[in-house]
Parts: C-alpha cells; structure tokens; sequence
C-alpha cells in the first residue's frame, strides 16, 4: 500500500480530505490544551554542566539530523558514480579518465565520511541525552519508561490518518506533512509534549529518511546448518538459514529454540544476551557478528550480521556463535530463486488503502471478534464520501468481518461482497493446526517494488502457523509513517495443495536503512505441501516465486 504522488481524486474530494484533516489536528490540539502541562524535571538541583546538556543535547540532535538530510541525495549519487567507474574491469586509461576517477573516488569518500561522521554524532547525541534524562530528578514516569500519554497519542492519531489519505491520493503530501509537524510544533510550543525529550527531537527526522537501496547486486545462499550455542541457561539450538550478501550488508538468517527458564510462565518473554559472533574468511581476515531480529519464550529469529563486510574475493568464512564450534559457510554463489517481475494495472488508491485494513484482519484473525473494530481511517473515508455502501472494497470488508464473527455498528449499512479466493482461503483454514514441523532452507531475491528490495529465507513450519525471515531495504521503521511513504508491498503465499497464506510482520529489527522482519504466515502450511508460491504485489507491479519445500528437522 502506498501513495503515488499527486492525488488523483477530484477537486472537491480532495478539498473535503484536506479540511478534515485539519479540524481533525485543531481538535487534537485543543483537547490536549485541556491537559497538564509538561512538568520539567527538577532542575534547580542538578549541575550547572548537567543542566546545559539537557537544554542543548536533544535541539543539536535535531538539528544535526536535519543538517545531513539535504546532503543524503547528494552522497548516494556520488557513491553509486564510484561504484560504477571502479567495477570496471580495467582501470582508466587515459589522463582525463584517471583525473575524473579520483575527484569521483575524492568527493565519495567526502560525502561518506560526512554521512559516517554526522551519523556517528547524532547517535552519541542521542545517547548522551538518554543518559542525561536518567540523571536529571522528576522526569516523568511516562517519559522514562516509553509510556504514551494523551497528547501524543492525538498526534500519532493525526499522523496515522495524514499518511493513509496521502497513501490513498486524497491530499499532496506537502499538505499532509504540513498538518502534521504543524500539531507536532503547535503541541510542543505550549508544552503538551516535551520538545527537549529526545524521541522528539528525533523521531520525525528518523522517519523521514528514505533508507537506501543496494546499487550492487544482491547474492542470496541457502544453507540449512545447524548449530548448537552453549549458554548459562543450557543449549541454544540453530539453524542457519541463509546467506546474504550485498554492497552495504552481510547477514546469515537464523531460526532456533531457546532453553526453557526456570520460572518462566507460558507466554513470557525470554531475556537473555545473545552471544556474539565472530568470523575468519580464508585470507586471515577477521569480522564481529551481532544478532540482529527478535525472540520470545521459546524461539529466536532474526540474523547474525556481519562487521565488516566480506571483500569480494573471499570464498569462506568460519563461523563461530559464542562457545559453540566453528561451523565453515562457503560464500561463493548458491541456488537462489529470483523472482519474476510483471506490471499490472494500477489498483484505485482509495480501495487500496480499504483492502490494505482488510488484510490486517486477516492476518490478526485470532483476535476475539468483539475486538475488531472499524479503523479510524474508514469512518474518515466515509465522513468525506470517499467511500460509500456501494463501494466494492468497503463491502469487502464489511463480509470480512462478518466471516471473522465481528458485526460492528459503522458498517451495518453495508452489504456483504465477494471475496477474492485467496481470502476464502485464509477464512478457510483458519483454525487449522495440521502444519508441518521443520525448517526448508530457501533464498528468493525480489526485484525493487514500491522502492524496497527484499530478499525472503528459510521457511520453519509449525502446526498452527509458518514463518519466514526477510532481509530488506526501504521498509519503515515503527511510529506512524510520513505522509506518503507507506510503501511496503503486500506479501502472500500458496502451497502447491491450493492453501492460501497471508504474510504479517511478527517482530523485527531496524537500522541504518535495513530491516530484519519475520513474517508470520497465516494460516499453517498444508501438511502435503511441496513447494510454496510467494507473490509480492506493489502499486504497479507484481513479483512471484516459486521454491521448493525440502524439510529438515529443527533440533
């Protein structure tokens, strides 16, 4: 689901969007001036150097994120020049070539370096503020242990409903980023919201920072190896799933169960320091590895990712994950599936963003139906008449919900509509739990869609779901998106028995333009299944996979 630019609604849908928006922020804002106001932390105690670093940490955060960002475009550009004129095969010959050669390689390594030294800066920023704001008395409780309070619950509200009308084309995204910072400014002047906390400082400036994509190519490697780490607790046990290797990153996939704590209750989260990584390729050269994704109770996903990032010309490295035994990964070319692009007609934005809600649901199904209710966005798109009973998406929705047991009030008007197959599918089987137990090693590289790249690894079945690991460029990180950049395709599966699977994030890990997600696959794979087709769908084009399913037990 994403925006496309300028709106294509009419003049007057448009016009009605915009005004809702806006009486929307001015609602939120008034009703937030009904609250207390911020209550600084107790300053008057703390140290002339102590006081200083609060007032100026978070600003010069901001201010230096912001200062980058103009720069970004720019950097990205010369870097990929270098990338290109230094994977010729021969060197420039001639002195014009080997003069326009080093200024390309000269101002890259400028551009990096700045990009290197800016970041560097603003994370030890952020740091040293976080530090700061344990130090200072009186900070509120809400802000020290990343509780909401009601303001800025108003303002993500706002910021939801202003990238899902600029994601449907009902208003430019100027606008909708205009509406936005305004109640975010407007919050903060009158002290609803604290504009020295450093998630403030920060936040917007994080977000709206489109990660780049790898200009290189991208190299996948189904592996399939497992590994035993020794831990305090008793054995971690792992499968390596996959290898992936570009221009700005090296990971290997994982998938894996975790000892069982003493005490633990069913259903808690498993705390635990993953044992770093470390690694030797075959010319001597050393890497670190840290863990990268997310656990629960019992399992662990994610990948190791590898510092730096093997030089061309390396064909193996030994790993090694804590105490456990070095295990030997060839880095030369696997058997990666590639995925097939095709472009389709572009879907109506509007119905878009309405199916988009839709397949939420379905992903989420195991929600008890007095719980699912009609999203904020579709009683706006009914308040401004963007859509109607009669709209074949919100009547979708409307037999969705109804299939999942939930019958809410604001579509009680609308009558049932068909439902493409996939979906029946998914309603289907809904309460199966007849999966296979295992792990299928498997790579696919996606083309770019919607400006993301992906690359999906290693398969683990369970009887009531299934899971994949994505490695990935573009995706958005957390909070409420900027207006218009909602731009992750949609990601389903079939079996080759025919069931449908509908993919969900169900954890991950974020930074420096990177994601490591799991997607949870909805329902469980068919007990018979042999081979599963993936199908990644964008505003404009469509990728589809087909891998085969070669299981292996998980220790």
């Amino acid at each position: 689901m994403a925006g496309g630019g300028q709106p294509h609604a009419d003049g007057d849908l448009r016009e009605r969007a915009e005004t809702y928006l806006r009486l929307l922020a001015e609602s939120e804002l008034r009703r937030a001036l009904g609250l207390p106001q911020i209550r600084q932390p107790g300053l008057e105690s703390a140290s002339f150097p102590l006081r200083a670093a609060y007032l100026v940490l978070p600003p010069a955060a901001a201010i230096a994120g912001r200062a980058m960002r103009p720069m970004t475009p720019v950097a990205r550009r010369v870097l990929a020049m270098r990338e290109r004129v230094q994977g010729r095969a021969q060197p420039p010959a001639g002195p014009a070539a080997r003069l326009a050669f080093g200024a390309a390689s000269g101002v890259a390594a400028a551009a990096s370096g700045l990009g290197a030294a800016v970041s560097t800066s603003v994370g030890a920023i952020q740091r040293a503020g976080w530090q700061v704001r344990r130090m200072v008395p009186g900070a509120p409780a809400h802000r020290r242990f990343g509780h909401t309070d009601p303001a800025r619950s108003g303002l993500d509200r706002v910021s939801r409903l202003a990238s899902d009308f600029a994601a449907a084309s009902l208003i430019d995204q100027e606008a909708a980023k205009s509406i936005a910072d305004g109640l975010e400014s407007a919050l903060a002047a009158r002290s609803r919201i604290d504009p020295h906390w450093i998630g403030w400082a920060m936040r917007r400036t994080i977000r709206q920072q489109r990660p780049a994509l790898p200009t290189g190519p991208v190299r996948a490697r189904p592996l399939g190896t497992p590994v035993i780490v020794p831990s305090e607790h008793g054995p971690i046990h792992l499968v390596l799933l996959a290898l992936v290797l570009a221009q700005d990153r090296a990971e290997v996939t994982l998938t894996g169960r975790l000892p069982r704590l003493a005490g633990n209750r069913v259903g808690e989260r498993h705390w635990f320091t993953f044992p770093d990584g470390s690694a030797t390729d075959d010319r001597g050269g050393t890497y670190k590895a840290h863990h990268v994704g997310s656990w629960d109770e019992s399992r662990i996903d994610g990948a190791l990712s590898f510092h730096p990032i093997p030089p061309p010309g390396a064909q193996w490295l030994d790993v090694t994950v804590g105490e456990g035994d070095p295990v030997r990964l060839q880095l030369a070319a696997g058997q990666p599936a590639c995925a097939d692009l095709t472009e389709q007609e572009p879907a109506d934005p509007v119905e878009r963003l309405v199916d988009a809600q839709a397949e939420g649901y379905l992903g989420s199904w195991r929600a008890a139906p007095d719980t699912l209710g009609v999203p904020d966005v579709i009683a706006a798109l009914r308040e401004i008449g963007a859509v109607s009973p009669d709209t074949p998406a919100l009547r979708r929705l409307a037999a969705l919900l109804r299939g999942l047991g939930s019958d809410p009030a604001d579509l009680r008007d609308v009558p049932s509509g068909d439902l493409p197959e996939s979906w029946v599918s998914v309603l289907g089987s809904r309460d199966a739990t007849d999966g296979p137990a295992g792990v299928s090693p498997l790579a696919v590289i996606f083309p770019e869609i919607d400006q993301t790249r992906c690359v999906l690894t290693g398969l683990r079945s369970d009887p009531d779901s299934a899971s994949l690991q994505l490695v990935g460029w573009g995706w958005p990180q957390g909070w409420p998106d900027p207006p218009g950049q909602r731009t992750v395709p949609v990601i389903w599966a079939r079996d080759d028995t025919g069931r449908w699977h509908i993919a969900t994030e169900h954890g991950g890990s974020f930074g420096n333009g990177h994601a490591d997600v799991t997607l949870r696959l909805t329902p469980p794979l068919h007990p018979a299944a042999s081979a599963l087709e993936i199908m990644l769908t964008g505003r404009e084009a469509r990728a589809v996979a087909t891998v085969p399913l070669t299981w292996q037990d998980l220790p």
